[in-house]
């Protein structure tokens, strides 16, 4: 079990979902974009088909289309949603409890979890999540453990193959 609360993503192959949910994260997020094809959502749906445990969650911020979001939604039992656009979660406040907001600015007029800086964490810690630009891993242990943490996949070398060296470190650290 984790000491903190994590999102793997944006999840871009089997290899980081398998990954990721083997150390059980709470949360894996998946990038849309608005010209998705009808075979990258049935690639995404045989990586979501083989993971679980974790919270699937779209990231929906250069989505522009609602319908799609929804669309989305159904096809891939998406759970949970993450933007930049505070509108937006808000149209989606009555068909998920998982909201995440990205932002750099502090907001007291929102219940969203927070998806930002290590400052503004650190005023909202019991719903933040510290984004991988901000993460210093060096200091990781200090940092309250209130506040989540986004870890990032990345590309495979070939399919299946990949060094997961620098995440297993961070893990590490986070393993109770």
């Amino acid at each position: 079990m984790l000491k903190r609360k994590v999102i793997a993503g944006p999840i871009s192959n089997l290899t980081d979902a398998r990954y990721f949910a083997a150390w059980m994260v709470d949360y894996i997020s998946f990038d849309f974009f608005d010209d998705i094809s009808k075979e990258e959502i049935e690639q995404y749906k045989e990586i979501i088909d083989w993971v679980e445990g974790p919270i699937i969650l779209a990231d929906i911020s250069k989505l522009s289309t609602i319908s799609l979001i929804f669309e989305l939604k159904e096809k891939l039992n998406i759970k949970g949603f993450i933007s930049k656009d505070i509108e937006v979660l808000n149209q989606l406040k009555s068909y998920s409890q998982y909201l995440f907001l990205k932002t750099d600015r502090p907001n007291d007029d929102n219940d969203f979890y927070l998806i930002s800086t290590m400052e503004i964490c650190e005023q909202y810690p019991e719903r933040s999540f510290i984004d991988n630009q901000s993460l210093d891993t060096s200091k990781l242990v200090s940092i309250s453990a209130s506040i989540g943490l986004e870890l990032i996949g990345g590309e495979e070398q070939e399919v299946g193959l990949k060094s997961f060296e620098e995440l297993d470190s961070i893990f590490e650290i986070l393993e109770d």
